[in-house]
C-alpha cells in the first residue's frame, strides 16, 4: 500500500511540474510573458505610456494563418466600399508576412501583442505581431492602430 501511495504521489508531482513548465499558460507565466514583451516593445515605442499584452509564442504557420484570416475578413469589408482589393500575397500585409518568414530563425519567438484598453480609449491603441530574438525586437508588424 505504501508503495502504491508513493508511486501515485510521484506521478502527481511529475504532472504538476509538467503543467507549470515554461510553456504553461498559467497566470504567472502569462504575466511574466506580458511584462517581458511589454519591456521589449517599450524600447521600440519610446515614451509609450500604455501597457502591452501578449499571446504566444506562435509558430510561423499560426502567424501566417492569423494574418491571412484577418486580411480576408478586412478585404470583404473594404471590397464592399472601394471595389476589388489585392490578394494577400500582393498586399502590404502579405509582404510583411513574407519578410517575417525570411527573418525568422529557429530559436526566435513570435508573439501577437495588443496595447491595453486605456490606450484604445485615448485613441493610441495598437496591435500586431513582434519577432523577438534573444530578448531583442527583430521586427514587428502593426495590424491595427487608432
Amino acid at each position: 500500500m505504501k508503495i502504491a501511495v508513493t508511486y501515485l504521489m510521484v506521478v502527481l508531482m511529475c504532472v504538476s511540474c509538467r503543467d507549470n513548465g515554461p510553456d504553461s499558460q498559467s497566470p504567472d507565466n502569462a504575466l511574466r510573458r506580458d511584462r517581458r514583451i511589454d519591456l521589449i516593445l517599450k524600447k521600440h515605442y519610446t515614451g509609450f505610456a500604455y501597457a502591452f499584452e501578449a499571446r504566444g509564442p506562435l509558430t510561423i504557420a499560426q502567424f501566417e494563418e492569423e494574418l491571412i484570416r484577418s486580411y480576408e475578413e478586412w478585404s470583404k469589408l473594404k471590397e464592399r466600399v472601394y471595389g476589388p482589393v489585392k490578394g494577400f500575397a500582393d498586399s502590404e500585409l502579405g509582404k510583411d508576412c513574407a519578410r517575417f518568414k525570411r527573418e525568422h530563425r529557429e530559436r526566435d519567438e513570435l508573439y501577437f501583442f495588443k496595447s491595453d484598453l486605456r490606450s484604445w480609449s485615448n485613441l493610441n491603441g495598437r496591435e500586431g505581431y513582434v519577432l523577438i530574438r534573444k530578448n531583442e525586437l527583430i521586427d514587428l508588424i502593426v495590424t491595427v492602430i487608432n
